[in-house]
């Protein structure tokens, strides 16, 4: 039990460091070459156990790998997760995309 809190309150800590640095977060520099990538691709997609997390995908032409969340919340936990499986966050371009509103709705 105190374990698990312990876990908890340090994954609490984290995501409330990681609030105020949106600003400060590296978009992809397109520098990663794509063998590289599409090995790092695997430990990217576990992004997709997100909910929220909608395409994790290799982006040849501009040498990223390409992640799109529903919200900037989601945003965070991908980042933390990027982060825990060593995938630099320079080779990521992360945007959050709003959902696409069902016709006649």
């Amino acid at each position: 039990m105190a374990r698990s809190l312990a876990l908890w309150s340090i994954a609490v800590s984290g995501i409330a460091l990681t609030l105020g640095l949106d600003t400060l977060a590296k978009p992809c520099n397109g520098l990663t070459a794509v063998p590289a990538l599409e090995e790092m691709l695997p430990r990217a997609r576990a992004a997709l156990d997100i909910p929220g997390t909608e395409q994790v995908a290799v982006d040849p032409a501009r040498r990223c790998i390409g992640i799109q969340v529903r919200t900037q919340g989601t945003a965070r936990l991908v980042k933390l997760l990027l982060r825990g499986v060593k995938v630099p966050r320079e080779a990521v371009d992360l945007r959050v995309v709003e959902p696409v509103p069902a016709p006649g709705g």
